[in-house]
């Protein structure tokens, strides 16, 4: 394979995967599953700070799941499409919250940015039952 078809095939790669945008996202469950919210349900947006013992959220709800979402390079948590995806992934987990956990951008073998990774963390109000007896 001589060097001009190989670059032609790399070339041709990567402008789809930066011309993908906002592409694949996955979820995570943790913990009791939640009953599904509509679709574009109100969340809140925290720092993970706000979910650490004895801070603002702590008390009241609990991690339900990772969404982690595939986005142009350079991609911000509140870039329209990136909230698009995370409200559609969190809203039917039965998520209230969501915190940024992570974002790092997708490089190539050839160290060309080809993408940014966002993994926000879906937070849910704790489920309270009565104390079991024995």
């Amino acid at each position: 394979m001589d060097s001009k078809y190989y670059a032609s095939i790399v070339g041709t790669i990567l402008c789809l995967l930066v011309a993908s945008g906002c592409g694949k996202s996955a979820t995570t469950r943790v913990g009791v599953a939640r009953a599904a919210r509509p679709a574009n349900c109100e969340l809140t947006l925290i720092s993970p700070s706000d979910v650490y013992p004895g801070a603002k959220y702590a008390d009241e709800y609990e991690p339900i799941g990772l969404i982690r979402v595939d986005a142009k390079t350079g991609a911000q948590p509140t870039d329209p499409e990136v909230k698009d995806e995370v409200r559609k992934q969190a809203c039917a987990m039965g998520a209230e919250l969501i915190a940024l956990g992570s974002s790092s951008t997708q490089e190539s073998a050839v160290g060309i940015k080809v993408g940014q990774d966002l993994t926000f963390m879906a937070y849910a109000r704790k489920i309270t039952s009565a104390p079991q007896k024995y």
